[in-house]
């Protein structure tokens, strides 16, 4: 069966995608060369990030994160809110 990437636009064979039953078709929309490449560069952005936080280059804006997404900044209250929704 032939399935068209929604990300390099060529019709490949059903086996050249990933498996994903959450789809209708039970492959993923992209090729597994596609995939493969938006996994490396993604892996590769995140690994960047955290190695320029840990050299300082930049600050962790997790705090920013939780005072937008909170209202507050509260280690404590954060913790609470954490443990009782089961993040």
């Amino acid at each position: 069966m032939i399935k068209k990437c929604i990300k390099c636009n060529v019709e490949k064979d059903k086996s050249e995608f990933y498996k994903n039953e959450g789809y209708s078709d039970g492959v993923l929309p992209r090729c597994k060369e596609c995939h493969r490449k938006h996994s490396n560069k993604k892996s590769g952005y995140y690994r960047e990030h955290y190695r320029r936080i840990e050299t300082g280059e930049i600050e962790d804006d997790y705090s920013n994160h939780l005072l937008s997404h909170f209202g507050f900044y509260d280690e404590n209250k954060i913790r609470t809110w954490i443990r009782v929704n089961d993040y």
